[in-house]
């Protein structure tokens, strides 16, 4: 019985995580592009009353690229990650057979501001919404999705991230 207690706990948060990139990604295609490569999330699911962990550097990547094409983007989590994250991705770029080769952390940088929105709501209740919308056809999903986060995207240096500086990183030898 615990098994399956905890087993539909994990789904019910893994569901609505889920809905909150779906919600973070629908947003962003809906908007142009900024001037910027490197993105810190400013995640505030975190602080909302209900479980929720910060997206990784693999999952803001790959939401900005979903949503705006295959660039060389950079995006974390600015909470989960230290103010030298940009000098960390320099030192795997530059590595030899890095994955991160394509990527130039010391591109134009924005800030995501992801807050809850109006139709945030705790993870079970979220996801109870989100199966009568769709399922039941209650709402429309791009609506509901919508109403989940208030996203907005602020161009320029990221407060609290240590720029990396084009000519040192440069001059860094490779591994």
């Amino acid at each position: 019985m615990l098994s399956i207690g905890l087993l539909w706990d994990t789904y019910i948060f893994m569901q609505a995580r889920t809905l909150k990139q779906e919600a973070l990604a629908n947003e962003l295609v809906s908007r142009a592009q900024p001037a910027a490569t490197v993105f810190a999330l400013d995640d505030g699911f975190v602080d909302y009353p209900s479980r929720h962990v910060p997206f990784g550097f693999a999952e803001v990547t790959g939401i900005l690229r979903l949503a705006w094409g295959n660039q060389p983007f950079v995006g974390f989590a600015l909470r989960g990650e230290r103010s030298s994250v940009l000098q960390d991705v320099e030192l795997a770029r530059t590595a030899p057979g890095s994955a991160f080769h394509h990527v130039d952390p010391s591109g134009p940088q924005a800030t995501i501001s992801f807050q809850p929105g109006p139709g945030a709501a705790p993870n079970w209740v979220l996801v109870r919404k989100y199966y009568a919308c769709r399922l039941l056809a209650r709402c429309d999903v791009s609506q509901f999705l919508r109403q989940l986060a208030e996203v907005t995207i602020k161009p320029g240096p990221i407060a609290g991230i240590t720029p990396l500086d084009r000519a040192k990183a440069d001059a860094m030898p490779s591994r």
